[in-house]
C-alpha cells in the first residue's frame, strides 16, 4: 500500500512507527523470531570477520556490518529482544545437540 504524506517529518514519524510495530511483531511471533535468529547467524555477527583473501574478508566484513545494524535496530525498539534471541538460539542448540547424541547412541547400539 502506497502512502502519500505532506512533509518529511510525517515520513520520519511514520517510518519510526512502522519500525517499532515490525519489531513488536518479531517479538510476538515464534516464526519471525526463528527467522531473525537464522538471519543473524548467517551474518556471522557473533564472531570476528575473517577471510583467506581480500575479497572474502570484505564480504565477511559486509555481512558482519549488516548483522550489527540488525541488532542495533532490534535493540533500539526492544532492548531485551536480542538477548532473548540469543538465549533461544542457545537453548535450541543444546536441545539439538542432545538429540544428536541420543541418535548416535541408538545407532551404535
Amino acid at each position: 500500500m502506497a502512502v502519500k504524506l505532506n512533509s518529511l517529518e510525517e515520513w520520519k514519524r511514520l517510518d519510526a512507527f512502522r519500525m517499532e510495530t515490525a519489531v513488536q511483531e518479531i517479538a510476538r511471533s515464534e516464526n519471525l523470531r526463528f527467522f531473525f535468529r537464522s538471519l543473524l547467524a548467517m551474518t556471522g555477527v557473533s564472531g570476528t570477520p575473517s577471510g583467506v583473501d581480500a575479497h572474502t574478508m570484505a564480504l565477511n566484513v559486509g555481512r558482519h556490518s549488516v548483522g550489527s545494524d540488525l541488532i542495533a535496530t532490534l535493540m533500539q525498539y526492544q532492548p531485551q529482544l536480542y538477548g532473548q534471541l540469543l538465549v533461544e538460539d542457545a537453548d535450541e542448540g543444546d536441545n539439538r545437540s542432545q538429540l544428536t547424541a541420543q541418535a548416535r547412541a541408538v545407532e551404535q547400539s
